[in-house]
């Protein structure tokens, strides 16, 4: 998908913006740049405190970490701005200790994909764009899920995107290439998951080496396999692979210039909500993965509306991980993202009282640094610049989780 713009100003009804091209006679270049109004779209910011400090040598039990896929400081800023206005406050900035987060993938490549930064996070190790799981020389590592797994730990992930993509697939594989969906897939329900949701597209098919990834399998290894929100919601199963297609309606998100989301889908926060509880019946404490991955995929086609649109999206399911958090004194809540898409600015050009220019650099990834956000037991660990491996290292510190195999 990508939005091609034409020299003329296009009306977008979603947030009163509008998008031009204007061409600049000392270059003949097109800069394209965005307006949105500002603080038109709630009336209040976000009133809930979570500035509760644990103690410095508290351990969490529990810990969740979402990830908007493509989410850099300026679509935070963005999002902020255009539903609270510019002295309100997303739930996730409400956290009371905060990093910045370097995402160069391997052998000095300072630009990751979402695989590279995913595997960073998932196992403490650089890898090369494309890989999952695997270190550079694409020998197998091993992740939090399964560090988690050796202890007893429930573990879950959630991805608002394909359930077989870059992101989730770094948690739960280990593949040479992100394409292997089918290995992606097969190793995923292989690795015993108490709850698994996201979007089915090209998870359902065959492994490199001819094994068949299907409902009889997944079921084969017990898992309940549920299709609507309403079967999630109903669903008492010990473990859940909650799969339909799509999550976000695309054509129609474009043609209404809104987003629109399938009807049959819960959305993050209820997703969340149903995994935390789930998860949380364990004794041993749970490990979840959530992830907002529309972020990137409308940054990748320069759309703020949609983007903004997004992250809060993701800050929605954060506020439900730090209310569950503030209820039980011990889970960790972290917020970061694998990369930032798209170079998205704030610029000034002229009289922007009450509205925001932006602009985009491009339609692809950048090497900015990424924000972090922290709440709970061992939150306090992170703060400063920290590297992305340095997420993997602080959660299995933090969590007593075994050296790996």
């Amino acid at each position: 998908m990508k939005l091609y713009l034409l020299p003329m100003v296009i009306f977008l009804s979603a947030c009163g913006q509008h998008q031009k091209k204007v061409e600049s006679a000392a270059n003949s270049t097109l800069q394209t740049y965005y307006d949105m109004n500002i603080g038109l779209e709630d009336s209040e910011a976000n009133p809930q405190d979570y500035s509760k400090v644990f103690a410095a040598d508290q351990r969490p039990k529990n810990v969740i970490l979402l990830i908007g896929d493509g989410m850099g400081i300026n679509q935070i800023m963005v999002t902020r701005q255009r539903f609270y206005g510019v002295d309100g406050k997303l739930f996730m900035e409400s956290m009371p200790f905060s990093a910045l987060i370097n995402t160069h993938a391997a052998l000095n490549d300072n630009i990751t994909d979402s695989a590279a930064g995913a595997t960073a996070m998932a196992t403490g190790k650089k890898t090369r764009n494309g890989m999952l799981g695997v270190t550079a020389d694409t020998l197998p590592t091993e992740n939090l899920i399964e560090k988690c797994k050796r202890v007893a730990m429930s573990t879950g992930l959630i991805t608002y995107g394909k359930l077989s993509g870059a992101t989730p697939g770094a948690f739960a594989s280990h593949v040479a290439s992100r394409d292997m969906k089918g290995d992606i897939s097969y190793q995923m329900l292989q690795t015993n998951f108490d709850f698994l949701f996201g979007d089915s597209e090209d998870f359902w098919g065959t492994t490199s080496d001819g094994k068949a990834v299907n409902r009889a399998f997944a079921e084969s290894l017990g898992f309940h396999i549920l299709e609507n929100k309403n079967q999630l919601n109903e669903s008492t199963d010990d473990k859940i692979l909650a799969l339909l297609s799509p999550l976000v309606m695309e054509d129609e998100s474009i043609e209404s210039g809104k987003v629109v989301i399938n009807p049959l889908a819960p959305t993050l926060s209820d997703v969340t909500k149903k995994a935390m509880n789930h998860l949380t019946k364990n004794p041993k404490g749970f490990f979840l993965m959530v992830e907002e991955d529309w972020i990137d995929s409308w940054g990748h086609d320069n759309r703020p509306d949609f983007v903004t649109w997004h992250v809060r999206h993701l800050d929605e399911a954060v506020q439900a991980a730090l209310n569950f958090a503030l209820s039980n004194n011990e889970t960790l809540v972290i917020v970061t993202a694998d990369h930032e898409t798209g170079g998205l600015t704030n610029i000034e050009v002229g009289d922007t009282t009450g509205v925001l220019r932006l602009n985009y650099s491009t339609d692809e990834h950048t090497g900015q640094p990424v924000p972090l956000f922290a709440f709970g037991p061992g939150a306090n660990r992170f703060m400063g610049i920290l590297d992305n491996t340095d997420i993997f290292r602080i959660i299995s510190d933090l969590l007593a989780l075994p050296d790996s195999e």
